[in-house]
């Protein structure tokens, strides 16, 4: 298992107008204090590359031999939190798995984490949907490993219908030229562009047949019809690229481009390429 530290969404810093304050407009009023657990992989174990049946399911893996602290140095009190709930998941106490978007170049790629490349090849992904369980304080991601004895498409439905579930409204900002809708502030609203149903409800109140969506990092996401014109498509651009540029919360990135949605499902992507 590999193991990573959630971010909490920001207060509300005031109001303004959705393309003059973007954290406004992507997170909730509510004060939340930002989670202290650095990051790790916990994963101990000698894996061999991934082969069918895990690969017929679309999923991908590289092998890893050995515990590896990945982001800066922890304390034993972090240690504590993360092996417990490590247990936890072990024990069946967490056993909720969910899909969650990592960009290309995250480093449970090379650790040897279960994901199906989204955007890119396998081989240089630029998006990939990784799998893992959601802990109070960390995300805890599928090694290999954790499928044995395990049905891998059965392990995959039931991570996508968990996120189907999960409740993420819509809300509705009208900027000058055009209305934005945003679901954010929690931990799979970005998530959320896998669901066809989420995405079919956003059609529905933008009465628009195709949206652009963005989804720069975790718990954002802002939707917009695409046919709303030059001026406004620039406006949205702009507040993506705020956002994506903005890592004041720590919120991890995801992927610093635009995405077309046409009946719900993603048809292509707008690469805007500021890193």
């Amino acid at each position: 298992l590999i193991s990573e530290r959630k971010t909490q969404p920001p207060i509300n810093e005031g109001a303004g107008g959705p393309m003059r304050n973007p954290r406004a407009v992507l997170y909730p009023a509510r004060a939340a204090a930002r989670a202290s657990l650095p990051l790790f992989a916990l994963g101990v174990f000698s894996l061999p590359r991934v082969v069918s049946p895990q690969a017929s399911a679309g999923l991908h893996s590289a092998p890893m031999s050995s515990l590896k602290r990945v982001f800066g140095k922890g304390n034993e009190e972090a240690d504590a939190r993360v092996q417990k709930e490590v247990g936890e998941i072990k024990d069946g106490t967490i056993n909720k798995a969910y899909p969650i978007l990592k960009p290309g170049d995250w480093v449970g790629i090379q650790l040897g984490a279960l994901r199906k490349t989204l955007l890119g090849t396998p081989e240089k992904p630029k998006l990939v949907v990784a799998f893992g369980y959601d802990a109070p304080s960390n995300f805890v991601f599928l090694m290999p490993n954790d499928l044995e004895g395990k049905d891998p498409g059965s392990v995959l439905k039931q991570a996508y219908d968990n996120l189907e579930a999960f409740e993420s409204p819509f809300s509705a900002s009208d900027a000058r030229t055009g209305k934005i809708l945003t679901a954010s502030g929690r931990d799979f609203c970005s998530e959320k562009i896998l669901c066809k149903s989420h995405m079919d409800q956003a059609h529905e109140m933008l009465e628009a047949e195709e949206l652009i969506v963005s989804i720069p990092r975790r718990t954002c996401m802002m939707v917009a019809n695409k046919n709303c014109g030059r001026e406004f498509l620039a406006q949205f651009a702009a507040l993506h690229e705020a956002t994506w540029s903005d890592d004041s919360y720590e919120n991890a990135p995801i992927y610093n481009g635009l995405f077309v949605v046409k009946n719900g499902e993603i048809q292509g992507t707008i690469d805007l390429g500021i890193k």
